[in-house]
């Protein structure tokens, strides 16, 4: 089990946990604003400076994560279109 802080300048403020769960193999359990568990949708939640993300993730992935290496750059989404109702949430997916 992880209790990452997030500090300032930290390569990980303004991302999504979406994204930072999918790039270090994290399973998010919760995160913490100003000393106050966020309520429902975690995942969509951008990081900032303070929080403290709480999940689980593998020993192997670990020191990646400590390391703050990139995710492989084998991987990628190319969106070529979308429903136009959907776009907030792709935009949160990416």
């Amino acid at each position: 089990v992880l209790d990452l802080v997030i500090n300032d300048g930290d390569v990980l403020v303004d991302r999504s946990v979406r994204t930072v769960a999918v790039d270090y193999r994290i399973l998010p359990l919760g995160l913490v604003r100003r000393g106050e568990s966020l309520p429902g949708g975690v995942m969509n939640a951008r990081l900032e400076a303070g929080d403290r993300l709480v999940g689980a993730i593998a020993l192997t992935d670990l020191e990646r994560l400590l390391r703050r290496s990139p995710a492989s750059a084998a991987w990628a989404v190319d969106v070529r279109a979308y429903p136009l109702p959907q776009r907030a949430w792709l935009v949160g997916m990416a």
